[in-house]
């Protein structure tokens, strides 16, 4: 049997990790730049329900001489 102990206040709750891109940030109308991204596969989050009723809409882009994906939020 395991031993009771009482020599440990329950620690914080995690909040998890922060966020890789700042969808919950966007208005309507707004976009954020992922530079260097290649395809949609790392921004797949965009149809993720988490995020509803919130629509995102992508596309390769151009950005002074940097390819990369860029992020709307459209709804």
């Amino acid at each position: 049997m395991l031993p009771i102990r009482n020599d440990m206040p329950l620690p914080p709750k995690n909040e998890g990790r922060t966020p890789k891109y700042p969808y919950a940030e966007l208005s309507i109308g707004e976009y954020f730049f992922a530079p260097g991204a290649t395809s949609n596969y790392p921004l797949a989050a965009t149809g993720n329900r988490r995020h509803a009723p919130k629509r995102f809409e992508q596309r390769k882009i151009e950005i002074d001489g940097v390819s990369g994906i860029g992020v709307w939020r459209v709804e």
